[in-house]
């Protein structure tokens, strides 16, 4: 018999977590998003929407303890939006995406830059529009 009680993350995977805002007439939800450090390659984290629309209105909210990194907002067909994180300086974006149709979804790429970047956290709030 396997025990799950004990599965974690890995400290190098972006780890979201999603809920539906209550009485939501636009399919909204308010995420929270983590890395813990990051190792020599980019981190993905892709929010899965109940949209019927093409489109997302996006607000993300970020911070860095340590380093730097890159921050792409993906969309379909590619980047939507790329901005640099950095210790004492967060990061606000606001955008619409268009989601990826097949699945109904778009992901945020975090690329380690320098400094070796660790305690990633904020918050992605989405609605369809």
């Amino acid at each position: 018999m396997l025990l799950l009680a004990g599965c974690k993350a890995p400290p190098h995977a972006a780890v979201t977590s999603c809920k539906e805002v209550l009485l939501s007439t636009n399919d909204a939800e308010d995420c929270t998003i983590g890395v813990e450090r990051f190792i020599d390659e980019s981190s993905r984290a892709t929010i899965s929407t109940a949209s019927r629309n093409f489109k997302v209105h996006v607000t993300l909210q970020l911070t860095l303890a340590k380093g730097e990194v890159q921050v792409n907002v993906n969309g379909s067909p590619g980047v939507v939006a790329t901005s640099k994180l950095a210790p004492g300086a967060p990061i606000t974006l606001e955008l619409d995406v268009p989601l990826n149709r097949s699945s109904r979804s778009f992901s945020i790429e975090f690329i380690p830059l320098s400094g070796a970047p660790a305690g990633l956290s904020g918050t992605v709030s989405h609605h369809a529009i």
